[in-house]
This record gives C-alpha cells, structure tokens and sequence, in this order.
C-alpha cells in the first residue's frame, strides 16, 4: 500500500474509532483482547512457557551444529 492510498484509508474511515480501523485494515483485535484481560501472572507464565521454548529451539539448533560441523550460518 502506498502513502497516499494509506492516507486515502483514513479519509474514508475518519468517522470509525481506532478498533474499528484496525478491523477494516485487516489487522485481528481478538488476540490483544485476549492478552489485555490476562492477570500480570498469567502473562508471566505465558513469557516463561516461550522463553523455555527458545531455549529448547536454541540448545537443538547448537546439538545439530555441534553434529554437523556448522557452527555459523553462512554468510550472503
């Protein structure tokens, strides 16, 4: 999408709240719904579940390297 038919959207959409905005761009609201009304705790469970989960794709990545020989990606 270019400037102006970014701009000309807005000019089309200006009597629509934000959300409603967002929703006509295309952008799903659902998920910031859903993260807006979790607890601090549950968020903190839900940061240390996908941090575990890096950690494990990361330790992976390093086991398969060290197999392999690779210890870099190659450069372009």
């Amino acid at each position: 999408m270019t400037i102006t038919e970014f701009e000309d959207f807005l000019d089309a959409t200006k009597h629509m709240t934000a959300v409603q905005r967002a929703e006509a761009y295309g952008i799903d609201i659902s998920l910031i719904d859903e993260n807006l009304r979790l607890t601090p705790t549950q968020k903190i469970r839900q940061n240390d579940i996908a941090l575990n989960q890096a950690e494990a794709l990361q330790a992976a990545l390093h086991q398969t390297r060290a197999k392999s020989g690779i210890h870099r990606l190659p450069t372009r």
